[in-house]
């Protein structure tokens, strides 16, 4: 992958993942997605992806015991 393409990809996954991006960093990477083929189709799954898992997350929420018990385990650590 080409140092531009990594790069764009990288802030839009910054920006997939909540991230805050100045105007034009997301205009850059608008930018990039529109002109390079191969980027706006990763970026195209990636985003899909993105949607579904925070979908399925909304719909299904951890038991209150298996968060005690992974929170146990990282304190233990």
């Amino acid at each position: 992958m080409k140092g531009p393409c990594r790069i764009a990809l990288e802030r839009a996954y910054l920006f997939l993942d909540g991230e805050i991006l100045t105007e034009s960093e997301r205009v850059e990477i608008q930018l990039h997605l529109e002109a390079c083929q191969p980027c706006y189709e990763r970026f195209g799954l990636e985003k899909e992806f993105t949607v579904l898992v925070s979908r399925l997350r909304s719909q299904h929420q951890c038991p209150e015991g298996l968060k005690r018990k992974i929170w146990s385990r990282l304190e233990s650590e």
